[in-house]
């Protein structure tokens, strides 16, 4: 027993975020074994040791093409998640009702103030089943949003974060992380981008082409770009038209090597979002 102590001690600081664990979930303490027994209490696990062999917590481990990551930290970002989702009151899930307010979700886009397109999504997220989670952006985790299901099945969870930044990384994870729910089953847990697996990396791509074709049709992108005069009267005219903000064309001509990512002048065009 001194022996797993003294393992579970050594354990301990691979867990980040310790001040936003403090503030919402365990109780401060300075004392090494009793930081254990909170962690022990917030994961609802005998040993930390066998975080990694629980069900729900076994993708943060998978994760594979990521450098300078912590597992722990990944795992403690998801279960912080899944507290608070159980929180939330939903809908029992309207995949019907999802898919049509899809629209209504990406118009949210063009409001001034991210904090009021936050309440909303949460709203319209809610009346279709769905618990809509921000979460900050947990040192060593590299993940922008994640997926996964509640109560038998009937509550979808999507937790984001801001990492970054960047207001078209935001919108395009959101749209990533419903692809999730509308077109894959429900396994346990989707962790954007992180999987070396064949089967997982295909899902991945497949929520990524629904995310880039929803925010810009392909045909209008293909037109667009088939004019090779990006200039920003012209990105400011597409965006208007598509009823998007400018900032969506810049990160996908950006992504799709158009132009740079250190451009300056177009750059400007894609704004960030902070957390408040």
């Amino acid at each position: 027993e001194l022996i797993q102590t003294h393992q579970e001690v050594k354990l301990e600081p691979n867990f980040s975020c310790a001040d936003f664990l403090k503030s919402y979930f365990v109780k401060s303490t300075r004392k090494a074994i009793e930081k254990v027994d909170e962690l022990k209490r917030f994961f609802n696990v005998a040993r930390l040791v066998q975080i990694e062999h629980v069900k729900v917590y076994q993708p943060a481990f998978k994760i594979s093409n990521h450098k300078n990551i912590s597992h722990e930290a990944i795992a403690t970002w998801i279960q912080a998640g899944r507290i608070k989702a159980q929180e939330i009151e939903t809908e029992l899930f309207d995949k019907n009702r999802l898919k049509n307010i899809l629209p209504t979700l990406k118009n949210l886009m063009n409001l001034n103030d991210i904090n009021e397109s936050i309440i909303k999504l949460k709203e319209l997220l809610s009346s279709c089943g769905v618990a809509f989670i921000m979460l900050p952006h947990f040192q060593k985790t590299k993940v922008n949003g994640a997926t996964f299901w509640l109560n038998n099945k009937s509550k979808a969870v999507v937790i984001m974060t801001i990492r970054g930044g960047y207001s078209d990384i935001f919108w395009f994870s959101l749209f990533h992380e419903i692809a999730h729910i509308l077109l894959h089953n429900k396994r346990e847990l989707f962790l954007e981008d992180s999987y070396d697996n064949p089967a997982l990396e295909k899902q991945e791509n497949e929520a990524n082409e629904f995310a880039k074709d929803f925010l810009i049709p392909k045909k209008d992108f293909q037109n667009f770009i088939n004019k090779k005069y990006f200039t920003e009267d012209k990105i400011l005219q597409f965006s208007y038209q598509l009823n998007i903000k400018p900032s969506i064309v810049i990160g996908r001509l950006m992504h799709e090597k158009l132009f740079p990512f250190n451009h300056y002048q177009l750059s400007k065009l894609r704004d960030r979002y902070k957390w408040q």
